[in-house]
């Protein structure tokens, strides 16, 4: 497991994405690390970069929502998480640490990233 993770986010409307690398380690309290295995782009994400919808936060802006992994490590009272296969609700991440473990979803055994 890298110590290091990326994000491919937009920093204008039209423009290339730009990898930027970002440490989420180690995860304070309440908090875990999430190794993504797939990410949805929705017809809004489309919107923000192709016609200049306006969001919230200032660019960059790492597009993408409903959000499979597992996760790979948890901070102090998130320890229940630790290996557990997780969906992410409908988001628009700007940074991997910004969400409460609580508000995600555990998938189960039998179903996996692909489906």
């Amino acid at each position: 497991m890298s110590e290091v993770g990326y994000r491919w986010s937009m920093t204008a409307v039209g423009e290339p994405l730009v990898r930027s690398e970002f440490n989420p380690f180690p995860p304070a309290a309440g908090e875990v690390v999430v190794e993504v295995a797939g990410c949805g782009v929705c017809h809004t994400d489309l919107g923000y970069y192709y016609d200049g919808v306006r969001f919230n936060h200032p660019a960059p802006l790492a597009l993408g929502h409903e959000i499979s992994g597992r996760v790979v490590a948890a901070g102090a009272g998130a320890e229940e998480w630790q290996g557990k296969a997780v969906l992410i609700p409908a988001v628009i991440l700007r940074d991997m640490r910004s969400m409460p473990f609580r508000t995600w979803h555990h998938l189960p055994a039998a179903a996996h990233a692909g489906q």
